[in-house]
């Protein structure tokens, strides 16, 4: 049975260490169909940082963060970094240490991509130094750092209510960028992880949804017939 949202489904983040690894192995897979013959996507891991928020929500991380590596494999340089950002990457010792690690990329040209599906954690900060256009304060988002613009950010803000974005991922100067489905990728995890059997949606998702959102959201699985 199929997710009943048309894009982030907001019951997944409560699952997201599995569904990171879900999108980060069905990414890799689905870049490696397209990528220059050089080139080639493969699944990376590194310590999970913990962040020491107050945050009530924040989720437990896995020992490992999985992100996608683009690289060169002639010589193992790396490329390009997709990011699926977790929430203890948001707050805390988490965030200082992505944060770290995403300057040390771009300071040797690397291409840093954070898709942002949870709403848990400051993503403001994450953002730093750049600051969000009030009219796209969205629940989700994508933040692509291109190595070739150094400091210029292209913001995709994802409302609830939206499909999930084909993003650009981009490569070497002069190269096409390679292009990402989120929704169909979203899809496949949804599926193989056999979420449409185990979700609750006759609870609220946590953390949960408010304002226009939960309203939004209520009306939603009224009309799936996933609440009553």
């Amino acid at each position: 049975m199929p997710s009943p949202f048309p894009g982030m489904d907001p019951y997944l983040e409560s699952h997201w260490p599995d569904v990171q690894t879900s999108l980060v192995t069905t990414v890799a897979d689905r870049l490696n169909r397209d990528l220059p013959d050089d080139l080639v996507a493969r699944a990376g891991e590194r310590d999970a940082v913990e962040g020491d928020g107050d945050d009530q929500y924040v989720l437990r991380e896995p020992m490992l963060e999985r992100w996608v590596r683009i690289i060169e494999f002639r010589d193992d340089r790396l490329i390009t970094a997709v990011e699926f950002v977790s929430p203890a990457t948001k707050q805390g010792k988490g965030l200082e240490a992505f944060v770290a690690a995403r300057e040390e990329m771009l300071s040797k040209g690397v291409n840093v991509v954070e898709i942002d599906l949870t709403r848990s954690g400051d993503w403001k900060r994450l953002m730093r130094p750049h600051d969000c256009p009030p009219a796209a304060v969205t629940p989700y988002r994508v933040l692509i750092r291109g190595a070739r613009e150094a400091g210029v950010v292209s913001l995709y803000p994802i409302r609830l209510c939206d499909p999930l974005p084909v993003i650009p991922i981009p490569l070497r100067r002069d190269e096409n960028p390679a292009l990402l489905r989120l929704g169909e990728l979203l899809r496949i995890a949804y599926d193989t992880r056999r979420y449409g059997r185990t979700l609750d949606y006759t609870q609220a998702p946590i953390p949960p949804l408010e304002g226009e959102d939960a309203d939004w959201a209520d009306q939603l699985l009224r009309e799936a017939g996933r609440r009553k």
